[in-house]
């Protein structure tokens, strides 16, 4: 068995590469063959190996109560100042009385030590100078895709900036981000990171 990443044999049923560290896709349980249900050469077609883990969404559920959360007006839109509850799992609604929230201000959540999950709507661009800072039990960041694994990081092309320390301290080893996004501070942003992708092309930076 290779990984569809750096292309080295690893062992079957793994779920990490063992030499780039990449998640690995999982692999499509394969449907049992019966003599009246036979495959042939005319109709089988082969299709090419995905190389990029590519998230399936999932169903929705409730986002935390509104009042929960301060906002301020970025003209249209509106951004989070400030996090008020102690949740472990903050799922961050999409808007507030139709206005969609773009972005999660500076310290919004900071010093949060009861934050483990967090879900995200697309609709957020921007994260702020230490929106996360010493939020040191996090270790899921959502944002709709099916199975989040702890640890492991995927952030859409809608994201545009992410800010210096903006999950630092965190228990990231692995995030992947598109090459659209601006970052300010490669480590300072995820300090403890062993894996950077970017635009999940397998582009992957390691900082001892």
């Amino acid at each position: 068995m290779e990984c569809p990443y750096c292309e080295k044999t690893i062992e079957k049923g793994a779920f990490f590469c063992s030499q780039c560290g990449h998640l690995l896709p999982e692999e499509p349980e394969q449907p049992k063959e019966t003599d009246t249900q036979k495959e042939t050469d005319e109709n089988y077609v082969s299709l090419p190996k995905e190389r990029n883990f590519i998230p399936q969404q999932r169903e929705e559920e409730p986002a935390t109560p509104e009042s929960e959360f301060t906002f301020a007006s970025t003209g249209e839109n509106l951004a989070i100042t400030k996090y008020k509850g102690n949740r472990e799992r903050v799922i961050v609604p999409d808007n507030f009385r139709g206005r969609k929230i773009v972005e999660i201000r500076d310290g919004a959540f900071r010093n949060n030590k009861n934050l483990k999950y967090l879900r995200l709507p697309r609709t957020i661009k921007k994260i702020k100078w230490q929106a996360f800072y010493n939020c040191k039990n996090l270790e899921i960041i959502d944002f709709g895709y099916k199975d989040p694994v702890p640890g492991v990081a995927y952030f859409p092309p809608e994201i545009e900036e992410i800010r210096e320390h903006a999950f630092c301290p965190s228990m990231f080893r692995e995030v992947n981000i598109c090459k659209s996004t601006k970052l300010k501070s490669q480590t300072g942003i995820f300090p403890s990171l062993k894996a950077l992708v970017f635009g999940f092309e397998c582009v992957v930076f390691t900082y001892e």
